[in-house]
């Protein structure tokens, strides 16, 4: 705090909060600490604060700011929190749960066991009568302690504050994926520690017992340490750490879903399907579970269980063309062309609009041989979507199999005004162009397209 000091001290705490802020997003609140801790310690005034002596010494992280935020909004559409991906719950909602979301981290600085990686907020006690009367209570008492020692203990009021700038981020008032998260304490837990530390000074000082100031110290060292120490184990891998959650909180489908994932990485594919089994029924219309499940029946050749998986993941969403196109591909995969065939029918029957079927069922019928059904299907979807390049492509084929060479050159040529050929296309037309006499044409196209590939 010497002036000769002062310049390197400013330029050192600019530097921290950039460095801050673009580490974690909720390091922009602690901006806030900066006039809170020369309003406690240094005792300036409110009045001092907005000063013009005063001011420029926030107007540079206040620029660090603006100019995050400003690129915050510029990458998610959202300057603070991300109401577009996460605020279905309303605000005054969200405001009702803060005390019970305080209340809670605050348990667990005070009380570190039964940690876990997922606390589900649906089983938060303190937001539910009467834990949420206890709760709006325990953080009335919280602002209480900041109003009091205010004038009477101005680092304790600093502390409490540093412990309230912290965890704002957390309280959910700017909506949050997951509610809560025990590593957001990381920071705010300074704050908490400096209060036990100076509360149990003061307190032994006040009863003349300083020798007790170092038991109480050792103390609290074995007792957090061990609790730490007990649950390295559970960090030894994916599947320790999740079969933790999962015997803290049975309902967690995000624990079920992840240990699935990594017995899948081990090959380890009963246990997969035993963890899909189990997390389904939590997670009902996530398609993405089905699929995980799908692919692992596939890979064990449980060729049924994997269809019966299809059709549920239809039954579903029945009128999601996405459903059954990855469906009958799937049968495809398997040769089943019949079963293939089947499934585009039936969704082209609960839509007959649905043109990436008649796209896949056009195909399947020119595997077939059966050309005047292909060709039907190749039009529906152009008329459709006229800027399916592919059909075109398809169609043209299609036609040069009819000997129909002009109107197969003038097909694909259409398709090539939405997109680039295959070489397997170019090749084509660039023969039909020479069979047609257009030699003139082949030499352009052969020139196009090599210019382009380089």
């Amino acid at each position: 705090e010497e002036p000769k000091n002062r310049k390197w001290y400013l330029f050192l705490t600019w530097l921290s909060y950039l460095l801050a802020i673009f580490t974690k997003e909720s390091g922009v609140f602690y901006i806030l600490l900066l006039p809170l801790y020369d309003l406690c310690m240094r005792r300036i005034s409110f009045r001092t604060l907005l000063s013009r002596d005063y001011t420029p010494n926030l107007v540079v992280p206040i620029i660090f700011f603006v100019f995050y935020l400003l690129l915050r909004w510029n990458a998610i559409g959202e300057m603070i929190g991300a109401d577009k991906l996460y605020g279905q719950v309303p605000i005054s909602e969200r405001i009702v749960q803060i005390p019970g979301l305080f209340t809670k981290y605050l348990s667990l600085l005070l009380f570190p066991w039964h940690l876990s990686i997922v606390h589900p907020a649906d089983q938060l006690i303190w937001v539910n009568f009467p834990f949420n009367m206890l709760a709006f209570l325990i953080t009335l008492f919280i602002i209480g302690g900041i109003v009091i020692s205010w004038r009477k203990n101005p680092l304790i009021c600093f502390c409490l504050l540093w412990l309230g700038v912290g965890l704002l981020p957390a309280l959910n008032i700017f909506p949050l994926a997951v509610q809560i998260l025990e590593h957001r304490l990381y920071v705010p837990s300074v704050g908490f520690v400096l209060i036990i530390t100076f509360g149990v000074n003061n307190l032994l000082t006040k009863i003349h017992w300083m020798n007790g100031y170092r038991y109480a110290l050792v103390a609290i060292l074995l007792i957090y340490g061990y609790l730490s120490y007990i649950r390295l184990p559970i960090w030894q891998n994916s599947e320790t750490l999740w079969t933790d959650v999962i015997e803290k909180a049975p309902n967690s489908s995000r624990a079920y879903f992840n240990l699935a994932g990594y017995y899948f990485e081990q090959q380890q594919y009963e246990k997969t399907i035993d963890m899909l089994k189990k997390y389904l029924p939590l997670k009902p219309n996530d398609f993405l579970g089905y699929s995980k499940l799908r692919q692992t029946y596939f890979i064990m050749g449980r060729y049924d269980q994997a269809a019966d998986v299809c059709r549920q993941m239809i039954a579903l969403n029945p009128r999601n063309e996405n459903r059954y196109i990855e469906t009958g591909k799937f049968f495809e995969q398997l040769n089943m062309i019949d079963s293939a065939k089947a499934i585009y029918l039936e969704g082209l029957l609960v839509d007959s609009n649905f043109a990436e079927l008649h796209y896949h069922l056009g195909r399947l019928y020119e595997y077939e041989d059966n050309l005047v059904l292909a060709e039907h299907e190749y039009h529906r979807v152009i008329g459709l979507e006229p800027s399916h390049a592919l059909a075109y492509f398809d169609l043209g084929r299609l036609l040069v199999r009819k000997n129909d060479y002009h109107l197969a050159i003038s097909t694909i040529e259409k398709g090539m005004q939405f997109a680039t050929p295959s070489k397997e296309v170019l090749r084509l037309l660039s023969t039909l162009y020479i069979s047609t006499g257009n030699e003139q044409k082949a030499q352009e196209l052969s020139q196009r397209f090599s210019d382009s590939s380089k």
